[in-house]
């Protein structure tokens, strides 16, 4: 090491390891300190809590804990402020807040905040405590997206639309039979999180290194202090040993994702002129700085490419998972496993929301391209099926040929006639129909195919209504989860400062 780069070496306490070399400090420590800085109020309630039941225990003094607290006071202060001090050529996030701690309460206090504590469940507590708050910010905005795709879905429940398979006309639909879809797809999403947060939202301090401590501490108290649901009661299971709950966190926060790409896929779509259903307002679009005319729908472009680089999120957490007997510091030194996904997920949720809220969807044209382009087709073949007695197989021939035949003819559906319809039965079949014009025409109408839909889920106005109620429901569940978890961490919070306040009142 030359002489300039021990000048920029950091300074390390009396211990094992040497001053750190400034190579890793600015290509390993600085980076981790820059993702870490996103949980330094989790780390901080983690201390205080710790700091409550070691002093509650009798392994520290109460004069010794009311200097920690009010270091630690102190260091909330600063945090959320965003003025926490934290030296770029120090260590990670855990010692340079411990020795914030020693500096504010003085060594015989702050020095005595990790007893009975390793790096190891220390830092598992930290990140499970900021990802369960991470959760809890995705769910709140999703509920938030399901609210407003209701409304939609009420506003448009007797909107007709052309629905498509392959990007060909297929049947007749409506916007809010799709928007419910959307809802649908969402709301499993919202399972998804409730299922991921009960797992993630569990105690891991008091595992110590491997085996647990030989110190009294109550793991169940820390646990209610910060408004966890349990304890993951294997000391090492609550360590780094174990990621398979970052992994459901990052698969569950990918999926999320790849669905709100898949939502503003399609409108990108609809927002074309050749499409023509929609048109995203003006605030949420980009133009060319060649072409003037453009109007590009640049936040669903925005949410298709984020969905992109959220695929590799679950490869990423399960790429640096690797032993089942070591620590995984791997996963340690991958900071963005927590941080990036959700804030890109809330991100993400918000734009799309505000991309709903004040999009214009083209009824008129909607309705007006619903059938044009023989997606009744299907409706007439099963009329057929049920009125002449043919198998529906013959009946597909029939109209298949009819359709073929017509496209020749330059016939448009609601031209069609009796005699066509026979013509193209003899084609098919090798016998007329008889079917008169007026019934075929009739069937070819896409607010009669609409009618005429009659198994649960379907499009008919009956079904969605229900539909709409099922919806309701389910939103109104989703909104109760939500308000209880947070009045649970809000009743942890209340315990924690009254505990706090015991200790210095001396009880």
């Amino acid at each position: 090491m030359s002489k300039r780069q021990q000048d920029r070496a950091s300074p390390r306490p009396a211990g094992r390891l040497k001053a750190k070399d400034p190579r890793a400090i600015d290509h390993m420590t600085a980076l981790l300190l820059d993702a870490e800085k996103s949980w330094i109020p989790e780390q901080i309630m983690v201390d205080t809590a710790h700091t409550i039941m070691i002093a509650e225990q009798g392994m520290i003094t109460r004069e010794q804990a009311r200097r920690l607290l009010d270091a630690l006071e102190k260091a909330m202060a600063l945090a959320e402020a965003g003025d926490f001090p934290l030296d770029r050529a120090g260590d990670s996030l855990l010692p340079q807040a411990i020795d914030f701690y020693v500096a504010e309460a003085g060594p015989d206090a702050g020095g005595r905040l990790h007893t009975g504590r390793s790096r190891i469940d220390a830092i598992a507590a930290v990140k499970r405590l900021y990802a369960r708050n991470c959760l809890l910010r995705v769910y709140g905005s999703l509920t938030g997206l399901l609210a407003l795709l209701l409304r939609l879905a009420e506003e448009h429940r007797e909107t007709i639309m052309p629905g498509w398979s392959h990007l060909q006309h297929a049947q007749p639909w409506v916007l809010g039979h799709y928007l419910l879809k959307t809802f649908d797809v969402f709301a499993r999403h919202a399972e998804r999180l409730q299922a991921c947060y009960h797992r993630t939202n569990r105690s891991a301090l008091g595992g110590a290194a491997l085996v647990g401590s030989g110190w009294p501490l109550d793991r169940k108290r820390v646990c209610e202090l910060l408004g966890h649901e349990a304890l993951v009661y294997n000391a090492m299971d609550a360590g780094l040993f174990t990621s398979d709950w970052l992994l459901e966190y990052n698969a569950v926060l990918s999926m999320l994702m790849n669905d709100i790409g898949r939502s503003a896929s399609d409108l990108v779509v609809w927002h074309s002129w050749e499409f023509g259903l929609a048109e995203l307002d003006d605030g949420f679009c980009s133009t060319s700085t060649l072409m003037p005319q453009k109007k590009n729908a640049g936040s669903a472009e925005y949410l298709r490419g984020c969905a992109g680089d959220a695929v590799g999120w679950y490869a990423s957490a399960a790429s640096v998972s690797r032993s089942a007997t070591t620590i995984d510091c791997d996963i340690h030194y991958s900071p963005d496993l927590l941080a990036k996904p959700a804030n890109t997920t809330w991100h993400c949720l918000e734009l799309l929301a505000g991309v709903y809220d004040t999009i214009t969807f083209k009824t008129d044209v909607m309705r007006r391209n619903a059938g044009v382009y023989w997606s009744t087709a299907s409706g007439l073949a099963d009329s057929i099926a049920d009125r002449s007695g043919v198998s529906f197989r013959e009946a597909h021939h029939v109209v298949a040929r009819l359709v073929r035949n017509c496209l020749a003819a330059d016939i448009k559906p609601h031209e069609v006639t009796g005699a066509d319809l026979d013509a193209a039965a003899e084609n098919a079949i090798g016998r007329a129909l008889g079917l008169e014009t007026g019934w075929v025409q009739t069937q070819l109408d896409p607010v009669n195919f609409l009618n005429t839909r009659v198994t649960a889920g379907s499009a008919h106005k009956s079904e969605i209504a229900k539909q709409l109620d099922m919806a309701q429901a389910t939103l109104s569940r989703d909104r109760q989860w939500l308000a209880h978890e947070e009045a649970c961490i809000r009743e942890a919070r209340t315990k924690l400062e009254n505990a706090k306040a015991r200790i210095r009142a001396g009880d």
